[in-house]
């Protein structure tokens, strides 16, 4: 295991472990503000292939891939929160999102205990990964209007969660 992938591996760690609970904290207080016209934008589609191909067990109802979006490669500061959380209960399961914005950053993390509910980090022991390109640092991806750009990512026990 290359170091500059053990350090992309503990920036995710912090970053999730700081963000999550202020972004649940956040969506769960936000007023509905007053409709107001927004620009058309066209949406584009992320489709979303996630596989966990570790050790700990399987992936279920119970034992889900938990999805974390970002606007930001700097998602590992632990000062930016998700721009969209989604779970996958089949291993190798495939999810779609539309985005407005682009590129977007994913981390994927394999929830061990089982029940994870978005209130606050995922597990001490969780596997995770983060979409990148040859093992370096956050790979950017871009949404184009009205496209669907596909992504697979693949991961194992070799990162955890603290």
């Amino acid at each position: 295991m290359s170091k500059q992938r053990v350090f992309v591996g503990l920036a995710v760690i912090v970053l999730l472990a700081l963000a999550v609970p202020l972004w649940a904290q956040e969506t769960q207080t936000q007023q509905p503000k007053a409709e107001q016209p927004q620009p058309q934008s066209q949406e584009g589609t992320l489709k979303l292939t996630v596989k966990y191909a570790g050790s700990d067990g399987p992936v279920d109802q119970t034992h889900k891939l938990l999805v974390f979006v970002f606007d930001t490669p700097d998602m590992t500061t632990g000062q930016v929160l998700p721009i969209k959380f989604e779970t996958l209960a089949e291993n190798g399961g495939t999810l779609s999102m539309g985005f407005t914005v682009t590129p977007v950053y994913v981390a994927a993390v394999y929830d061990k205990p089982g029940g994870y509910e978005l209130t606050g980090p995922p597990a001490s022991g969780c596997p995770l990964t983060v979409y990148a390109k040859d093992g370096q640092a956050p790979a950017p991806i871009t949404i184009e209007p009205g496209k669907t750009t596909e992504i697979s990512m693949q991961f194992d026990d070799t990162i955890r969660m603290p």
